[in-house]
């Protein structure tokens, strides 16, 4: 089957299991306080490295996903905290975390090291009103000068060992003393009698409860539907009306957005309006969920096709401000044929592309291809009268940038397999 078949072909498969893990984590009265939420790379998986080749950055993306647009926060940890394992690459980028600050404390790792760049991505999520705390304390842990940032440490009662167990409560509390100490791996009765007499004020281990698994399975948008949108989302005569009828006439794709929307809304208001929703989610995150689904439907199995689809569409539409979704979508079309190996037929089967394209649009993407290409052989670019290397350059680095940051914002579909 030719990409293009593929494209607008019906999918082989419409829906994807969405699972997570969650641990009870209570006071010393039994009351849950809330949930540490984990990782699984499938429902049946009783860890995180099971069957995965582990990775923190991206089963922590997987998580927040997760979390942010398949379940309901409620399902998770009914009135309580959401405790999510935070990697360095998270912490420095705190753009990257699409949860509301008041239900969430982010834990940082052990591997974590809190340098100048670490404790400034700290400082600017709690601006915004998030909470930390440091996973895996231990002895002599180079965090605990850090740890009044906090409001609360995680020490794993197997990993330290009695006689220092209370030695490390002082510790702490003498750097901060209103900070909640949590007792996890307590899997022995007498590994909560130490963490009690310790001082401990919340508790997390077997001993409590194993984690258990959720399970959601998360439909996939019809691909002739996404192909229609991704069509009318490239032209400006386009209203959220007729955006609207179309996400309604797929159930997917209106769980989606409404899901989308309650995560970048950062309201506890429900929108239940699906036009209001269109407004609030904005016509470059509803692309980059659309060219996401469609380049994955395609069998295309590299990650970077949409990543470059929506970085090389950013870019021309800065370099040609006076026809932008034209620039974008003879940017695509492009991409369509060079990489996905589609005919122009094809494109122009499900692509609005302007025949011919206006010489702004057209010279704009001659200028993007031109520079990709000599920084690709590691040459100085010829460009197009008018534009200069920096010009470009900067365009897409800014293409690059949005790109991430929109592709951030939405879940990945699933990878084929075989």
């Amino acid at each position: 089957m030719s990409p293009g078949a593929g494209m607008l072909g019906a999918l082989s498969e419409i829906a994807t299991t969405v699972c997570v893990a969650r641990q009870r984590i209570e006071d010393g009265s039994g009351r849950a306080i809330g949930f540490e939420v984990l990782f699984r790379p499938h429902e049946n998986a009783q860890s995180a490295a099971e069957g995965w080749s582990f990775d923190d950055d991206v089963a922590t993306a997987r998580v927040l996903t997760a979390v942010a647009a398949e379940f309901d926060m409620h399902d998770v940890s009914g009135d309580g905290l959401v405790f999510v394992n935070l990697p360095r690459s998270f912490l420095v980028r705190p753009d990257l975390i699409p949860l509301d600050a008041d239900s969430v404390v982010l834990e940082l790792v052990e591997r974590v090291t809190i340098d100048d760049e670490a404790l400034a991505g700290m400082d600017r999520l709690l601006d915004e009103g998030f909470v930390f705390a440091f996973d895996d304390v231990v002895p002599g842990d180079p965090r605990l000068t850090h740890v009044d940032r906090c409001a609360f440490v995680k020490v794993d009662v197997q990993q330290v060992r009695a006689d220092r167990v209370f030695a490390l409560v002082e510790q702490v509390r003498a750097v901060a003393p209103g900070v909640l100490l949590v007792a996890e791996r307590v899997e022995t009765p007498e590994q909560m009698a130490l963490a009690r007499s310790a001082g401990f004020d919340l508790f997390q281990g077997y001993l409590i409860n194993r984690p258990t698994t959720l399970v959601r399975e998360s439909l996939r948008p019809q691909t002739r539907i996404a192909v229609k949108l991704v069509a009318q989302l490239f032209d400006p005569t386009t209203n959220m009306v007729d955006l609207a009828e179309l996400v309604l006439s797929d159930a997917a794709l209106t769980r989606a957005v409404m899901r989308q929307v309650s995560s970048a809304s950062k309201t506890r208001h429900e929108v239940t309006d699906i036009v209001q929703s269109l407004d609030l989610l904005g016509r470059s995150r509803l692309r980059a969920l659309l060219m996401l689904e469609l380049m994955h439907s395609t069998g295309y199995q590299d990650p970077e096709v949409p990543l470059l689809a929506l970085a090389r569409t950013r870019a021309v539409e800065s370099l040609a401000p006076d026809e932008p979704l034209v620039a974008a979508t003879e940017a695509l079309a492009r991409l369509c044929t060079t990489v996905l190996g589609m005919s122009e037929a094809e494109v122009a089967d499900w692509l609005p592309r302007a025949a011919p394209a206006p010489p702004q649009a057209t010279v704009a993407c001659d200028a993007l291809d031109r520079y990709l290409e000599a920084v690709d052989r590691a040459a100085a670019p010829v460009l197009p009268a008018g534009f200069t290397s920096l010009q470009v350059s900067m365009a897409w680095l800014h293409g690059l940038r949005d790109a991430r940051d929109l592709l951030d914002t939405v879940p990945q579909p699933r990878q084929p397999e075989g």
